[in-house]
């Protein structure tokens, strides 16, 4: 179960061992808003402006999963810090969104108007829009290399920022809801990787250097030899 359906016209269902059937995509009634004191809301509409200023995070209720760690209640604190970036802020405008466009609570959660016509975003309407940006980006980008862009880049690339910033393993698959270590696969010796590689050897390099100098030192000169050097 994630955001998107795969097609815009259509809600498709996972059925459940009991016969349950469970919508592909997050429903409005799966996003959760917490207080202090760890009181929970999942009605938006309960709550004034000043209600939503004192939230302090949001969860998503994710039914089912391929781990098979079904209805997982996974909360994200809110960051005042980047209110641009944060999940909770997000997370209004998506239920806003869609209670505006006239969606109930049990119907899917990331739609959009189209004329007169309220459709489901999708995977591939995804995919194409992180190609196209990407494309904006990196102009120069191989066309093989775009094609390895898709709407599952997104978790790819918070597992890649989560062990940039020193996160281990278990905190990777804690958050990101990985029970394997399948998500080694998907890590990159990017940038930052490398600088922080040059980092870890600063004191070892200083040490060499001092020792080097010594050694040097004490060598006697070679002289120049003219012509090539077999």
């Amino acid at each position: 179960q994630e955001y998107a359906m795969e097609k815009e016209d259509t809600i498709q269902y996972y059925q459940l061992p009991s016969g349950q059937l469970v919508a592909r995509a997050f429903l409005v009634e799966d996003v959760r808003f917490c207080f202090e004191g760890g009181v929970e809301t999942p009605r938006l509409t309960e709550l004034s402006n000043d209600d939503r200023d004192q939230c302090v995070a949001a969860g998503l209720l994710y039914k089912i999963q391929k781990n098979r760690q079904n209805r997982q209640l996974q909360w994200y604190n809110r960051n005042r810090s980047y209110p641009r970036f944060c999940f909770v802020n997000s997370a209004f405008h998506l239920v806003d969104n869609a209670l505006y466009l006239g969606q109930a609570w049990d119907e899917p959660l990331c739609v959009y108007k189209a004329g007169d016509v309220t459709k489901m975003l999708t995977g591939l309407q995804m995919t194409e829009y992180l190609r196209f940006i990407t494309l904006l980006v990196f102009p120069r980008i191989s066309t093989s290399e775009l094609n390895r862009i898709s709407s599952h880049s997104i978790r790819v690339y918070a597992a890649c920022l989560l062990h940039e910033a020193g996160k281990d393993a278990a905190y990777i698959k804690l958050r990101l809801r990985w029970l394997s270590d399948c998500f080694l696969g998907y890590l990159r010796n990017t940038n930052t990787i490398r600088e922080q590689h040059n980092d870890a050897l600063d004191s070892a390099h200083t040490t060499m250097m001092k020792c080097l100098r010594f050694v040097l030192s004490d060598l006697p000169e070679i002289p120049a030899i003219g012509g090539p050097v077999d």
